[in-house]
């Protein structure tokens, strides 16, 4: 049903003139037609080496996300310099998962309609429990700051995510304070 209904949507959005896309899994080649839509992958199309760049790119893709755990990301940069793209800033989730944490901790539903921000801890560190919708995202503490790394890997574009987390317009304003201040 889900399928289903994402095709009604991507439908709807371009009778409405939307015409760039991105992408978080294969689906979305099969939604969207990459000889007639501008549409690039997000880092869930894993993309970690020069080779696997080259398949999103035979498949028509524009742009693709670079994989942060790439050992050598400056390869797949020199080889795609416009159309691979750096994340040095994201929340990357450590896992997502469709059970509720707050379910589980209160041993029934608390019908809050699955919007909450959870902060956790462990023996592993401090993160944060991130739903919406009832899914949920498990983030590290901090989220991850590597302009430094995609600058010294010579990317060319660079992306910021503000997805995860509650909007904080503060926050964001001052990250992207700190990355201009980095590119300029």
């Amino acid at each position: 049903w889900e399928s289903e209904k994402m095709r009604r949507i991507v439908a709807d959005l371009k009778a409405a003139g939307f015409a760039k896309w991105e992408i978080g899994n294969v689906w979305g080649l099969d939604a969207l037609d990459v000889s007639k839509d501008d549409v690039s992958a997000d880092a869930t199309l894993y993309t970690a080496n020069v080779q696997a760049a080259k398949m999103l790119c035979g498949l028509g893709l524009t742009r693709f996300t670079v994989a942060q755990e790439t050992p050598a990301p400056e390869k797949i940069f020199a080889a795609f310099p416009d159309k691979a793209l750096g994340i040095a800033y994201q929340d990357t989730a450590l896992f997502i998962s469709e059970t509720c944490p707050r379910k589980t901790l209160h041993g029934a539903c608390l019908k809050c309609g699955g919007d909450f921000n959870l902060p956790l801890s462990s023996r592993y560190g401090k993160f944060e429990a991130v739903g919406r919708a009832c899914r949920f995202r498990l983030l590290s503490e901090r989220p991850h700051l590597k302009i430094d790394e995609m600058l010294q890997a010579n990317a060319r574009l660079i992306r910021a995510d503000f997805v995860c987390r509650k909007p904080d317009a503060d926050r964001a304003v001052k990250t992207i304070r700190t990355l201009c201040a980095r590119l300029f």
